[in-house]
């Protein structure tokens, strides 16, 4: 069964800035953009979001994490061994 999502009014970064826009997604993935996008008539449910201009940025991921710290224990163990 599809997963669709529309996600309206997002302040969109792709990687430029683009605007307040809507974002329908299908199966996770980016299926339209647009200025306005109705919710479509599909034999499956739609879920809509709000975005209320709150910044978008597909494919983006988080470089600033900190993967050692869940490690520190383990590793002052080992070398303290």
């Amino acid at each position: 069964m599809s997963r669709v999502l529309l996600i309206k009014n997002a302040n969109l970064y792709d990687p430029d800035p683009k605007g307040i826009r809507d974002i329908l997604i299908v199966d996770e993935k980016v299926f339209s953009v647009a200025e306005h996008i109705d919710p479509p008539e599909l034999s499956v449910p739609v879920e809509v979001v709000s975005a209320d201009g709150k910044t978008v940025i597909p494919g983006y991921v988080d470089q600033h994490v900190h993967v050692l710290h869940g490690f520190l224990p383990c590793m002052r163990k080992c070398v303290m061994l």
